[in-house]
């Protein structure tokens, strides 16, 4: 696991080890812990809450993942891609490999400033270029097809997640009503 982050950090033209499935699942704990870190330390929560919250992140960033690798193999093999689907969460998972660097950086926030939220961003640029990338490659995609199998699944997954919001908000108002 650590050996691809290394090979994607210092030597992007080498040849990185495949991640395979249990390698990814490792990376959403390593991302839901240090997501949890600081919420749980600002909000006082403790070690248990440490470790629900943790929980809790790493349920979503699983769901999120086997959401994110469903809708962009169904719209990938809409746009005539030729993949499967595990090679599909396989590629999406290690294009987060570089969110990892994402704690330090909001840790070191107060020192860095703004060339600090310049790094962030440029973080989460590698991040997408990576799932255009994966996309691409997992499915066997030319990179403008991959950008838009990206779009589209993530403006039906914020759709998914908005609605999942609304729909208690409006039924409550119905109800109240």
């Amino acid at each position: 696991m650590l050996e691809s982050l290394y090979l994607t950090l210092f030597r992007p033209g080498t040849a990185a080890q495949p991640l395979r499935l249990g390698g990814a699942w490792g990376l959403w704990l390593i991302l839901a812990i240090l997501a949890a870190l600081p919420a749980a330390g600002q909000w006082g929560l403790g070690t248990p809450g440490l470790i629900g919250l943790s929980t809790l992140l790493f349920v979503m960033l699983v769901l999120g993942w086997f959401g994110m690798g469903a809708l962009a193999h169904l719209l990938a093999e809409l746009l005539g891609g030729q993949g499967d689907g595990r090679a599909a969460l396989t590629a999406i998972a290690a294009a987060f490999w570089p969110s990892v660097l994402i704690a330090p950086l909001e840790v070191a926030a107060p020192v860095l400033g703004r060339f600090g939220a310049l790094l962030r961003f440029l973080v989460w640029l590698w991040v997408v270029l990576g799932l255009v990338r994966a996309i691409a490659r997992s499915q066997q995609l030319p990179w403008g097809r991959a950008a838009l199998c990206l779009v589209v699944s993530g403006a039906i997954a914020m759709a998914g997640v908005i609605s999942a919001v609304l729909a208690p908000v409006v039924a409550l108002a119905i109800m109240l009503t």
